[in-house]
């Protein structure tokens, strides 16, 4: 329910959700199977202002048109530094057959 009660099919409640927020979240550990393990994060502190909201999915927090401008302004960048490389490369070998032959 909203409060975080967990109810079998009977209606009876079988635990309660425990929300915490830590301190230093660069402290928990993955375990594996959406679990954290607190391995330097501080004292677990409830957060006693939350809702469950039952039968409803996270959003992305991603706004899926500015990564895409990122990402092509990366391809970009990196498209304009390969063709920099390969005209050093060109001048260098010029320069190494042309030094060769005087």
């Amino acid at each position: 329910d909203g409060t975080g009660n967990v109810t079998n099919a009977d209606g009876e409640s079988i635990a309660k959700l425990r929300i915490v927020s830590f301190d230093d979240f660069a402290g928990l550990r993955k375990e594996g199977g959406n679990l954290y393990g607190n391995a330097g994060a501080g004292v677990a502190r409830n957060i006693p202002e939350t809702t469950v909201i039952q039968y409803s999915l996270e959003a992305s927090n991603v706004d899926v048109a500015e990564e895409m401008t990122r990402m092509l302004t990366v391809s970009r960048a990196y498209q304009t530094n390969q063709r920099v490389f390969e005209m050093l490369d060109s001048s260098l070998e010029k320069a190494v057959n042309e030094v060769g032959r005087v």
